[in-house]
């Protein structure tokens, strides 16, 4: 299984948007995004595809968030996963 992890911070959603259609067309089985931002506007995404996990967080960090995807990955079986910057 691979997963990936992609941590958001308001960015634009047509930034976004763009990664989402490379990401979603790829061999990846699970996408984390963890946004970071003050509201959880982007939790839309999620409605996308059933590869995507939306998870609003608290602010704590770009790795600290990444972290928290990792953490769930390996709970889920992945054997690798791909940091999306």
């Amino acid at each position: 299984m691979l997963t990936a992890s992609l941590v958001l911070y308001h960015n634009s959603i047509q930034d976004v948007d763009k990664l989402l259609e490379c990401v979603l067309k790829s061999s990846i089985d699970k996408l984390y995004i963890v946004d970071n931002s003050r509201n959880d506007s982007f939790r839309i995404l999620e409605k996308r595809s059933d590869k995507i996990r939306y998870i609003h967080n608290e602010n704590i960090g770009y790795g600290g968030a990444h972290n928290i995807a990792i953490r769930e990955a390996i709970a889920l079986g992945a054997k690798y996963h791909v940091v999306v910057n």
